[in-house]
């Protein structure tokens, strides 16, 4: 007899468990599809900040903005996976804007770039190096002192590598 009860209360608790569960995924879809709405707005204004970003570039390239623009386009590109895409807009900052402060970040942008996502460590060093000689005062001059040295000490170039650490 209290055989039959425990194989009762097992089927019972068995059944109330398969309803959760389906009750549970119902719900995560319902949500799913409220967020659809969500997903599609935010691609048309993804879509626009950039065309917006583009069209700075193409109608003003002597516009104070437009080197923010360079950047933030560099950086749409890197927040998507896009890296060599990010890359090339970070070079064009580089080239076309080289005195506008956001350079450094940039050029440090394009290093991590390169060290992290690309996996070319000798075009890390360099943009890092680049951003020592180039911008050796800016906020992200330090961290890119350190990412060399660590960089060229894990290829054993230790005197380049303690150059840098003391810097």
């Amino acid at each position: 007899m209290a055989r039959k009860i425990a194989i009762l209360i097992l089927g019972i608790v068995l059944i109330f468990s398969a309803c959760e569960k389906k009750d549970s995924i119902e719900s995560l879809y319902r949500d799913a599809e409220k967020m659809e709405g969500e997903i599609l707005q935010s691609a048309t204004i993804i879509a626009q900040y950039r065309s917006n970003c583009e069209k700075i570039l193409l109608e003003a390239p002597e516009s104070d903005l437009a080197p923010l623009a360079c950047y933030k386009l560099a950086k749409l590109n890197e927040v998507f996976g896009h890296y060599e895409a990010a890359i090339e807009f970070y070079q064009k900052l580089l080239v076309q804007y080289p005195e506008h402060p956001i350079c450094a970040e940039g050029l440090f942008n394009m290093a991590q770039i390169y060290q992290f996502h690309l996996n070319k460590n000798d075009d890390a060093i360099t943009a890092y190096t680049q951003l020592a000689h180039f911008y050796p005062e800016g906020k992200v001059a330090f961290p890119g002192f350190l990412k060399v040295g660590q960089l060229l000490s894990e290829q054993e170039k230790w005197e380049d590598a303690v150059y840098y650490f003391k810097k």
